[in-house]
């Protein structure tokens, strides 16, 4: 079985993983492709799906932020927020609400795939909605993408 929802979803899962063809995102190519992989195949894993595209995001902040911490709200306030502050610090305010929020948008995505990362504490676990799933996933992308190009531009 292979889950496809548009072209535009096809086009983004490979134009992601094909971005990831740097050596120095060997580590993160790996859960990316693993979290398409479990709605493409049966029984689908959405809790697998929502676990390693956290995974791919969270390897990817510790390759390019160069530490061991784990991604989660504490990791993110003490080292997302400050650099996303410092690089858009010469913009308008606007421009600085913006990325803020963006920032605390990403906190929620973090939170949110918590929930599935971890043992269950119920007696009969429930797997994430599909079409959670999938918004997850996809928010997840769009993540990598964005991290790759603010860690780039932190590092000018």
């Amino acid at each position: 079985m292979r889950f496809f929802v548009d072209e535009e979803f096809e086009r983004t899962r490979f134009s992601l993983i094909d971005g990831l063809g740097d050596p120095k995102f060997k580590a993160v190519r790996p859960a990316v492709a693993a979290a398409f992989s479990k709605l493409d195949q049966a029984p689908i894993s959405t809790k697998e799906a929502v676990r390693n595209i956290h995974e791919a995001v969270e390897t990817l902040c510790k390759v390019l932020g160069d530490h061991t911490d784990d991604l989660d709200q504490g990791m993110v306030k003490k080292r997302i927020r400050p650099m996303v502050a410092r690089i858009y610090s010469a913009l308008d305010t606007s421009a600085q609400s913006f990325a803020d929020q963006g920032v605390e948008a990403f906190i929620k995505w973090v939170d949110a795939g918590h929930k599935y990362r971890h043992g269950p504490k119920a007696e009969e676990p429930h797997d994430p909605p599909l079409e959670w799933t999938i918004a997850y996933r996809a928010n997840g992308a769009s993540c990598i993408r964005l991290l790759i190009d603010v860690f780039a531009r932190q590092a000018k």
